[in-house]
């Protein structure tokens, strides 16, 4: 099963917060939309 990762220093560290909103957004919207999908579904994603 895929799995999603992100280093705790990325939201910690400032890297997060230095992208652009709109960035952070599609950031958020991936964290929430992966556990859903199955792998065929992520495959096929385009967003």
């Amino acid at each position: 099963m895929p799995q999603l990762a992100f280093a705790k220093s990325f939201f910690t560290g400032g890297d997060y917060d230095a992208l652009p909103k709109h960035i952070r957004k599609r950031v958020r919207a991936a964290m929430d939309k992966f556990p859903r999908l199955t792998p065929s579904q992520l495959k096929a994603d385009k967003g």
